[in-house]
């Protein structure tokens, strides 16, 4: 009885496991196991035939669980990323080609082999979602020959003391940086309020001048028009 029973329950694993493979890409998984490298299109379009085939997830909400997950892998290296919506599109871009080499995947033509090779070279690279300025806004050395090694030869590996150490160095250059930041403001904002009291300083004295202008030209007419009445008065016959 076990010794039919055994090949019976092999064979059902087996046709489990074929039922859920997906064609070029393997089998979905329901999270990413490597923890000490940036994660391939390969993984993330594994993730992502999970959320949808299990979850039952939509693309788009799909795409946004594995954007998240695979941007806290990017935070764990300290490398700048760009935003989310567009590591969303990127995830449903390399769905949707998954999708195209596979409508023609029973003819063996040169250009559906050559499409098929390309996508199986693309699944081994870095899903790559740096900033487009990372190197200059990543700081530490290391940092950046760590993401170099990740879009080439993947040899580099991430150990919890490196990162424990680069959060350390980051959090302290954030904090420069903020420092610095604070800094500019309040001298900007000094000297706008210089300038503000010195604009308010001469508009004073503007109007003081203008004052005084006023009353030394009112003064005279006053003058002159009693010497006028005098003088007719004067002329007048007695």
């Amino acid at each position: 009885m076990s010794s039919k029973s055994t090949p019976a329950k092999s064979t059902s694993t087996v046709a489990t496991r074929s039922s859920t493979e997906v064609w070029l890409v393997g089998h979905p998984i329901d999270r990413i196991d490597e923890q000490n490298q940036l994660p391939t299109s390969g993984m993330a379009l594994r993730r992502i035939y999970y959320e949808m085939k299990v979850n039952k997830a939509t693309l788009p909400i799909a795409c946004g669980a594995v954007a998240d997950e695979i941007l806290s892998f990017w935070e764990k290296a300290n490398i700048v990323t760009t935003a989310k919506p567009h590591v969303v599109a990127k995830l449903k871009t390399i769905h949707q080609e998954h999708v195209r080499v596979s409508k023609h995947k029973h003819r063996r033509s040169a250009t559906q082999v050559g499409l098929e090779t390309d996508f199986t070279l693309m699944m081994s690279k870095l899903f790559d979602v740096a900033h487009q300025d990372w190197a200059h806004r990543t700081k530490i050395e290391e940092d950046k020959m760590f993401l170099i090694d990740q879009r080439g030869p993947r040899q580099m590996l991430m150990t919890t003391e490196d990162m424990s150490y680069r959060h350390a160095v980051a959090k302290r250059v954030k904090r420069k940086q903020e420092e610095e930041h604070r800094y500019q403001r309040h001298k900007a904002e000094s000297s706008a309020a210089a300038s503000t009291v010195a604009i308010y300083s001469d508009s004073s004295s503007s109007d003081d001048d203008c004052a005084n202008d006023e009353a030394s030209y009112q003064q005279p007419r006053q003058s002159n028009i009693k010497t006028a009445r005098h003088q007719l008065s004067d002329s007048e016959p007695c």
